[in-house]
Order: structure tokens, then C-alpha cells, then sequence
């Protein structure tokens, strides 16, 4: 009796971890930095701010290729209160993982932790008192 119990039970653990429902979700596609986003927001800091931004006003641009990002940025600040991240010009990136953590540098010195989604990106300085969070949209 024991050994058919161990049998129907063994049997019964193998069924239910060979049903994986992974095939029915179609090809999974790799979510990239590469292209355009928008600033949306940027908050934190010692000040504690909590600034907005339009669309096409503050955009990074990602070059996987060749690990070059690129911001434009043409927010008109006349509120020097309000923080709105790295002037326009080029710089170097590279992305790491460390303890499952993403991180990217920005001309070799850590900018922060990130997390990536399709259309959602942000930047978690986590400095802090003094560190930002970036808010970026595709």
C-alpha cells in the first residue's frame, strides 16, 4: 500500500512539473535599452523633489552597439531648485548585474540600479538622502 502511495505520488509530481505553460506565452522577446526615452520624472534628493517633465523635453538615447548614450536635453530650467539630470552631450555606459542587482555606469562612474521593462525604465540612484530616482518612458 505504502509503495503505491509512493508510486502515484511520484508519478504525480513528475506530471505536474512536465505541464509548463511557457509554450503557450508565444517567443519571449529580450527587453533592450537600445533606442529613445523620455524623462518623465525625476525625484528625491535632499530636497526632496518631485519634477515632471514633457515629453521630448529631456530624451536619452542608448546605443548598445557601440555603448554610447546620447542626451538631449532641452528642458528650459529657470528653476535651478529643480534638478533635471545630465547636461546634453555623449557618454559612455556599461550595464552590470551584482547580487541580482542591474546597475549601470555612466562614463565609468555607478549611476544606479536600474530596472527595464518594454516601455518603462528607471534609475534608482539610492545615494541616500542625496540620491534620485529617474523616471523614463519609450
Amino acid at each position: 500500500m505504502r509503495t503505491t502511495f509512493l508510486i502515484l505520488l511520484l508519478a504525480f509530481c513528475g506530471f505536474a512539473t512536465s505541464c509548463d505553460n511557457d509554450d503557450d506565452n508565444g517567443p519571449q522577446t529580450e527587453v533592450s535599452l537600445e533606442g529613445t526615452w523620455d524623462l518623465k520624472n525625476i525625484s528625491g534628493g535632499f530636497a526632496g523633489i518631485n519634477a515632471d517633465f514633457e515629453d521630448d523635453a529631456i530624451e536619452w538615447t542608448f546605443n548598445e552597439e557601440t555603448s554610447v548614450l546620447t542626451i538631449n536635453n532641452t528642458h528650459p530650467n529657470d528653476d535651478e531648485t529643480i534638478y533635471d539630470g545630465l547636461e546634453s552631450g555623449t557618454y559612455t555606459y556599461e550595464l552590470s548585474t551584482v547580487d541580482g542587482e542591474n546597475q549601470i555606469y555612466i562614463n565609468d562612474v555607478f549611476f544606479g540600479v536600474y530596472v527595464l521593462s518594454a516601455s518603462e525604465l528607471v534609475i534608482d540612484q539610492d545615494i541616500g538622502a542625496d540620491g534620485y530616482v529617474f523616471s523614463f518612458e519609450r
